[in-house]
Order: structure tokens, then sequence, then C-alpha cells
């Protein structure tokens, strides 16, 4: 046994760090993971809501994250912006955060706006949970009755 590790000592050191490397990417691989849907939207750009005006900075994260995507020179998204700025004034609740996304075709906007088959839309993330397409009316009272309903 002895004479075989002599005659073999590179090739069982190389084994012994793919080894390693492997147990290191696995656990890599389940930390991030492990990541919410709001984590993975955080950093996401865009316009800010409500005339270009940001919010107050929130300290902890949002418990619900309402993101808007909008196409330019949509009739569509143009009937619904002031519905959404509606919805934006109504919503004054710091667990609930909302930005308008404008998917205009540059390079940023399509890495934003992927996943995305119809404008406007309205995807709703709650904390710990995936992206919900909202699917109701496209109103600022359909809107805010389900975010009610969210938080019952």
């Amino acid at each position: 046994m002895l004479e075989y590790i002599k005659a073999h000592w590179i090739t069982i050191l190389v084994a012994f760090l793919v080894l390693i490397v492997i147990i290191f990417a696995i656990y890599k691989w389940k930390n991030s993971s492990a990541t919410s849907a709001e984590e993975k939207y955080a950093n996401i750009g865009g316009q800010p809501c409500n005339n270009n005006q940001q919010r107050p900075q929130v300290q902890q994260t949002p418990l619900i994250t309402v993101l808007y995507y909008s196409m330019p020179q949509c009739g569509y998204c143009e009937q619904f912006n002031p519905e959404w700025d509606n919805f934006v004034d109504a919503v004054r609740d710091p667990r609930i955060f909302t930005k308008k996304l404008i998917c205009d075709g540059s390079q940023e906007s399509m890495q934003q706006c992927q996943g995305v088959n119809g404008f406007p839309t309205v995807k709703i993330i709650r904390r710990g949970a995936d992206p919900v397409t909202y699917q109701g009316s496209m109103t600022k009272d359909g809107l805010v009755s389900f975010l009610t309903e969210q938080f019952n």
C-alpha cells in the first residue's frame, strides 16, 4: 500500500484537490440559490415612480415590491400611467416599494424587462416568494385591493 501511495502521490493529491473544489462549489451554489426574489430584483434599474420623485430610503427590506413595466409609445401604457401614479400616491406604506421600469429596447432595459411578454405589466414580489404577474384590473383600486389581500 505504501508503495502504491509513493508511486501515485500526484494522482492522489489531484483527486483530493478536485474533491475540495467540488465541495466548495456545492457550498457556494446552495448559498447563492437561497436568495429571495426581492434580493434578485434589488438592483434593478428604471425610472423612479411618482413623477421622478423617489421616496425616502427605507432602512429595512420592503415586504412587497411592486414593479410596473412600461414601454414608450404604448397606448395601453399611456392609459395606465395615470392609474399607476394614483396607485403610488395611494400606497404610502414603508413595507411596500414601487418602481416604474421603462422598457425602451436599450441593453439595460432588455435585462430588467426579461420575462415580460406584454405591456403594461405589473409584477408583485412578496418577501421570500417568487414574483407574481398581476392579472387583475389595471386600475388603482384593483392594485390596492390586491395588495390589501396580500397583507391579510
